[in-house]
């Protein structure tokens, strides 16, 4: 057994020894690649930025703008992430936010001066945006649906994983590297991995799949059939099994006898089953949302045809007219069709707002708002970003807070795994409950660390963050 395949039959807590399809096992790498990226790029700074201030002889200010571009425009990224991938496909989105991260990164580590550096962050901020934002998307749209909810609790992990990789390699860049100026540059340089493992796997795998939602959505039904295919079907079904005669024999087709031998196994019957059944489930999803208009279409259609009927019947006898009708059915048939695009197109924005107003949606949206701005609140990007300044204010040497930065990014990363171990046992109010119950005395004790002592604020913030990732950061 391949190591990917050891490693996401993991991260799936899958057992037995059935094979994963090596479409899934691309489709997770994908993911953990994504989430990895964005853990390394936002980690990195935390313990280069003591050496890049003393190496480029950085201003308070110039490190903020350094730092918080990188946050800026990845909310900007975000923000297109959804329209883009909407238009041209998930997985064109993720190739395209991993090169943009590539080239980024390329750039940071090459910056000639402050604005460029700050450039280069901006840019690896928009790739990074984009990433999160479509990666989700991506993996709900593909992973099957009792693996679904794993694979997105561990992105907090491979989030943590990236930043605790930066912080190793941040330890040891300005452990053994003397020169200052190439310990952080290198540090920064070995954030392309992520990226390009990423950019690699989409470009050399033909088993790299789209969305089959985002196929079906575009009425690709014959290439989402195959997508799903590839990401259902074990390793061992053979490639035959994605003809076109194969499905058109689910669709009640008719199919020569030896066809018919050679599919004969209850377990792929069962396969192709399934994903005629998921196809159907989809369409439904998606059609449901402009049905409305569909209705209100076929209505306006009914009722000119009744007209035309009518027409028809008074002027029988009067043939010098039919080439009028004919004129007229025609035009009005294309405004029929010109107005019912344009009723569907609006009817989407109606159907979302009428989802948004009822008190259910609007509860959990806010909900899930107010938990967000709290998570921002709590204080965990000075954590991600200033780790190791806050530990040189606390009066340990910088090498010594450089790896001890490290450290803290280990104290999340175990809390994240207690979240992980305990969010399906006892569920997610539960997890956010402790978390928050853990969060605020820890908080308190830091601050009042700062005020009587600095040197004492380290435990505590140990503590906060083994707190914030039990819960919050999910």
């Amino acid at each position: 057994m391949c190591l990917s395949q050891v490693l996401v039959r993991w991260l799936l807590n899958e057992k037995g020894t059935s094979h994963i399809s090596e479409a899934l096992q691309n489709v997770v790498i994908i993911a953990l690649m994504g989430f990895s990226n964005f853990g390394y790029g936002t980690g990195v700074i935390s313990g280069a930025a003591p050496i890049m201030k003393d190496a480029l002889n950085l201003s308070v200010l110039e490190l903020t703008c350094i730092v918080t571009s990188t946050i800026i425009f990845a909310a900007v990224g975000a923000g297109f992430g959804g329209p883009l991938s909407d238009k041209y496909g998930r997985k064109r989105i993720i190739l395209i936010s991993g090169i943009i991260s590539c080239i980024a990164t390329i750039g940071c580590a090459l910056t000639l001066n402050i604005l460029m550096l700050i450039g280069a962050r901006a840019l690896l901020g928009i790739g990074i945006g984009l990433n999160f934002t479509v990666i989700p998307m991506y993996v709900a749209e593909t992973v099957p649906k009792d693996q679904r909810g794993r694979i997105v609790d561990l992105s907090d992990f491979s989030v943590v994983s990236g930043q605790l990789l930066s912080g190793i390699i941040n330890g040891f860049t300005s452990t053994f590297i003397s020169n200052d100026n190439l310990a952080w540059r290198l540090a920064i340089f070995l954030g392309i991995l992520p990226p390009s493992i990423l950019v690699l796997i989409i470009f050399l795998f033909d088993t790299s799949v789209e969305s089959p939602r985002w196929l079906i959505s575009k009425s690709l039904i014959f290439q989402a059939k195959d997508t799903l295919a590839l990401l259902r079907l074990d390793e061992h079904f053979p490639k035959e099994s994605l003809s076109t005669q194969q499905y058109s024999q689910k669709e009640g087709a008719s199919s020569s006898e030896d066809d018919q031998e050679d599919n004969s196994s209850p377990q792929l019957e069962e396969k192709f089953l399934l994903i005629a059944n998921e196809i159907e489930s989809i369409q439904k999803a998606i059609s449901s949302i402009s049905s409305n208009s569909t209705q209100r279409h076929e209505s306006n259609s009914t009722y000119f045809r009744a007209q035309v009927d009518e027409h028809a019947q008074i002027d029988h006898h009067h043939h010098h007219h039919e080439e009028d009708v004919q004129e007229i059915e025609h035009h009005h048939h294309h405004e029929e069709e010109e107005k019912g695009r344009e009723e569907k197109d609006q009817n989407k924005k109606i159907t979302l707002v009428k989802r948004m107003s009822t008190l259910r949606v609007q509860r959990a949206l806010w909900l899930g708002i107010g938990i967000q701005i709290l998570t921002q609140l709590s204080g965990i990007n000075a954590a991600m970003y200033y780790g190791a300044d806050i530990c040189i204010d606390a009066g340990l040497p910088q090498e010594t807070s450089i790896w001890l930065a490290c450290g803290l990014t280990f104290a999340q990363l175990i809390g994240v795994k207690i979240s992980l171990s305990t969010v399906d046992i006892k569920g997610r109010r539960f997890t956010l409950l402790r978390s928050l119950l853990c969060v605020i005395p820890c908080l308190l004790l830091l601050g009042i660390a700062f005020l009587l002592d600095s040197s004492l604020a380290v435990l505590p913030l140990i503590g906060y963050l083994i707190a914030f990732g039990s819960g919050l950061s999910g």
